[in-house]
């Protein structure tokens, strides 16, 4: 679409503009030292995590103190998926390298921080899911459409509004209430769907009627004057949404630290630029694919802080070497999450006689946890 190519046009020029490298310019790592077997991450890094490892970047737990990014096993994904090559203006080979800085916005308050250690490989993923809300126009590309017809406008479709306020949708109602029309398309035995699921179920959301997108009660009101209905229905299933297909992600080396991690170490995280929103967001492998990872208000995102340096300019040689001495020097072993927790907390001053009761307490860890979580 225009929208789309003006989009990619205004990344690939806000990208460009701090950092002209080729991609053939890269630093001396081979492909075996950007896809080595050990992740640097041993299994204990998300132990404490109280978020499922599929929220993926920035992790927090129920007070979102900052957590690790979970890594992923990069030999697994260069076994599974092939190479990509993404077209220039969204290729983030050109324009990350060593020494930039990785935001990831949305996990936590503070975000988690870590730095580029080696230039991401391509790869492309078949499908790409999310369990996120989409934005306002979107629809999942895993659809499928169903032509109606009723009698007059007397008779009901059997659709429903369900959930309230941001996470409103159009469903199809209990098999109960469902029209008429409906039942008339489900006994149809001469619809075909490529989706292989063009019968209407109770739950199947309405995400688009006779080509119109928008809110759940726009829509609503859209079939409730008309007598011929041309709609496309998402069923939840997994409550994974289809966003994209044969999509490249980006698997890179980066190096982090956080508060439920004993040492400073390597990882290999994957991000990918987003279909519909347009924005780098972190991403974990998943059923035939890869998931956009979700924080606390959508998908988390990823800033791309580039260095000042480029391979003219920086010695590769010293920074893998001061890489590694910062990786093998001894570190502080009494940071924990117990000290994360304290720090956090060491201003602050509550008056105990007003949380005595169980209730008032709840409270207060509800609005603690609303005022940390953002």
């Amino acid at each position: 679409s225009a929208a789309g190519r003006a989009g990619a046009a205004a990344f690939s020029a806000a990208m460009a503009a701090h950092k002209g490298t080729n991609l053939e310019d890269s630093d001396e790592s081979s492909e075996e030292d950007v896809f080595a077997e050990d992740d640097g991450l041993n299994s204990s890094v998300l132990a404490n995590s109280n978020c499922s490892a599929s929220t993926g970047g920035a992790l927090q737990g129920r007070l979102a103190v900052p957590m690790a990014l979970a890594s992923v096993s990069a030999a697994q994904v260069q076994r599974r998926f092939r190479q990509a090559a993404p077209g220039e203006e969204w290729d983030l080979r050109r324009f990350v390298r060593a020494g930039d800085i990785l935001n990831y916005l949305g996990g936590n308050r503070w975000g988690h921080v870590v730095m580029v250690l080696d230039p991401p490989q391509a790869f492309e993923i078949p499908v790409l899911y999310s369990a996120e809300r989409l934005p306002p126009g979107q629809i999942p590309l895993d659809v499928y459409q169903a032509k109606l017809t009723r009698a007059s406008l007397d008779e009901p479709w059997g659709f429903a509004i369900e959930g309230e306020e941001d996470a409103a949708t159009l469903v199809a109602s209990a098999t109960a209430q469902l029209g008429a029309a409906v039942g008339r398309w489900n006994a149809d035995t001469n619809w075909s769907s490529p989706c292989g699921a063009a019968k209407i179920r109770p739950e199947d959301h309405i995400v688009e009627v006779n080509g119109v997108r928008g809110f759940p009660a726009d829509l609503l009101k859209a079939c409730e004057c008309l007598v011929d209905l041309d709609l496309k229905v998402w069923r939840p299933g997994l409550e994974l949404k289809v966003v994209g297909l044969n999509v490249s992600v980006y698997a890179v080396k980066v190096l982090q630290s956080a508060s439920n991690m004993r040492d400073i170490a390597e990882s290999t995280v994957c991000m990918v630029i987003h279909p519909m929103r347009h924005c780098i967001c972190a991403a974990g492998p998943t059923l035939d694919g890869f998931r956009v990872n979700l924080g606390h208000q959508g998908p988390v995102e990823v800033q791309v802080l580039l260095s000042p340096l480029d391979n003219l300019t920086m010695d590769f040689h010293l920074f893998r070497l001061a890489v590694n001495e910062v990786i093998r020097a001894p570190h502080d072993q009494k940071w924990s999450m117990r000290t994360a927790l304290r720090s956090y907390l060491r201003n602050a001053a509550i008056r105990p006689e007003k949380y005595s009761k169980a209730n008032a307490k709840v409270k207060l860890g509800a609005k603690l946890s609303d005022h940390w979580a953002v």
